[in-house]
């Protein structure tokens, strides 16, 4: 298969066809990810999955609200993993089993909004189920377009974000400290 046919080949339930800078999916690099996602306590993967369902919408020609989508990503989560392996096989890249993943990104998001306030260790957890399907996701943007932008860069907006979430899950780990401290000194 030449260059030109890759540019002009269609995936699995792709209308656009494929174009070197146009990624089928959110590109971003795993740092980008981990670190985004966990300086805004969770907030970035809302946006992650907000810029997966964008560009779904816009290769597939879908008639989808993106945002709606990613504020409902527990329920939404299936169908966006169920389409990433899908075209990661008509690329011939290596997918990710959807329902379990989506499983165990439901059950970890659910616990991360039971548990927030208390524990942020769901998160943790949340993200570690992201990790795998970005990395699908990065597989299938460099064969479908090898000159997207990769997004592993951190813009201005992106540095302030994790200084100021960066201070907070240090204060934050500060002042469990030092209520752990006290309070075994209380008893």
């Amino acid at each position: 298969m030449n260059s030109t046919d890759l540019n002009t080949q269609t995936a699995s339930e792709s209308t656009q066809p494929f174009q070197n800078d146009i990624p089928a999916f959110f590109p971003v690099s795993i740092l980008k990810l981990v670190l985004m996602s966990l300086c805004t306590f969770g907030i970035y993967i809302v946006y992650w999955h907000y810029q997966n369902w964008h560009c779904v919408k816009y290769r597939q020609n879908y008639q989808i609200n993106p945002p709606l989508r990613s504020a409902f990503s527990f329920i939404y989560c299936y169908p966006l993993f169920k389409k990433m392996s899908a075209e990661a096989s008509a690329v011939g890249v290596k997918g990710i089993a959807a329902a379990p993943m989506a499983f165990g990104y439901c059950m970890s998001a659910f616990a991360t909004r039971l548990f927030s306030g208390v524990s942020y260790f769901p998160l943790f957890i949340l993200i570690l189920f992201l990790l795998p399907v970005q990395s699908v996701i990065n597989s299938i943007n460099q064969k479908m377009a090898p000159a997207h932008d990769r997004n592993n860069r951190f813009s201005g907006w992106n540095i302030a974000v994790i200084v100021l979430g960066g201070l907070s899950w240090v204060l934050s780990g500060v002042g469990t400290l030092i209520f752990y401290l006290f309070s075994r000194t209380a008893l």
